[in-house]
């Protein structure tokens, strides 16, 4: 019992020690590789404004490309809005080119006939106020006839000079205040038409770029708050990883410096370049364990991958390897 309780002892030995050696293989073989976790570049999509969603043209896991209409809103709250305004600019163009055009050949006519009757109206009573002078002079008349036909004149004389003033205006045509209020309320109505258009098309949201939809958050028919995130689209095609390195092992690594990765599942290597170097230092981060990248004080490098077969998925952990460091 004792020999064979020794001889388990034994192989255990042997197996811890062969993994014990395979680890110290496997670290030796990485000994120029950073960790990190794969990512990609993600944007949240949702409307500038709000409203009942009406319709949804892409679901999870569409590829996108720029531009393409991803969902509407219910926009018939907003039409009748327009349609009112377009009427308003109509009737402010007609006014316009009312006053543009200047009074018709009829009305200046008319008005020179009134003028023309005044005119002759005015000279009878004249006549009649000189004979009744002469009548008074004699005493065959009295004087309150007078006063009647002074008040005559007088009324004659008045509406003589206002349809005077009005033809004088007629030939002149409408004043300059007046063609530009004119233009000031046909260009207000037009810059409110071009509002209400700038908001329908925000009734619309296309994708901004190339990408795929990783996550729809909305239905048909929700009721949705301006903002509120209605796709998520990633750029699976370019995903990255962030290792950290050592600020004394920094000197050889510049941006566009080649890299490779390797993530576990996926036999092949992934190549890219140095995107982006981080200006401060930072410590080392929690997930990393390994002695040789717990120095206290590493730089954040972003390393820019290409997988356009969309081998990685986000999270997972990844090795780089940076060409020229050591």
């Amino acid at each position: 019992m004792i020999n064979i309780t020794r001889r388990w002892l034994d192989v255990a030995g042997l197996l811890a020690f062969g993994l014990v050696t395979a680890c110290s293989a496997a670290n030796a073989r990485r000994t120029d590789e950073l960790q990190g976790i794969v990512e990609h570049d993600e944007r949240i999509l949702g409307f500038e404004v709000g409203g009942r969603v009406q319709s949804l043209a892409v679901d999870r896991g569409a590829a996108v490309t720029s531009g393409l209409l991803l969902a509407t809103l219910d926009d018939g709250m907003e039409r009748p809005l327009r349609d009112a305004r377009l009427a308003e600019k109509a009737a402010a163009e007609a006014q316009l080119r009312l006053l543009e055009a200047g009074p018709r050949s009829e009305e200046i006519r008319a008005a020179r006939a009134e003028l023309q009757t005044l005119e002759s109206q005015r000279a009878l009573a004249q006549r009649s106020l000189d004979r009744q002078v002469i009548l008074e002079a004699s005493g065959a008349s009295a004087i309150a006839r007078r006063d009647e036909i002074d008040s005559s004149i007088a009324t004659i004389d008045g509406r003589r000079e206002a349809t005077r003033q009005q033809l004088l205006a007629l030939r002149r045509g409408a004043r300059s205040e007046e063609i530009t209020a004119a233009e000031a309320r046909v260009s207000a109505t037009t810059a409110a038409i071009l509002a209400i258009d700038a908001r329908l098309e925000r009734f619309t949201l296309e994708a901004p770029a190339a990408g795929v939809v990783i996550d729809r958050h909305v239905s048909v028919g929700e009721v949705l708050a301006p903002g509120t995130p209605a796709f998520t689209v990633a750029d699976l095609d370019h995903p990255f990883v962030d290792v950290f390195v050592p600020e004394g092992r920094m000197r050889a690594i510049r941006l566009g410096t080649a890299a490779t990765a390797h993530v576990d599942g996926v036999a092949e290597s992934l190549h890219g370049r140095v995107e982006f170097i981080s200006s401060h230092t930072e410590f080392t981060p929690r997930f990393l364990f390994s002695d040789r990248e717990r120095p206290n004080l590493v730089l954040r490098v972003r390393v820019r991958l290409d997988d356009p077969q969309h081998r990685l998925h986000a999270g997972v952990p990844a090795f780089v390897t940076i060409a020229g460091l050591r």
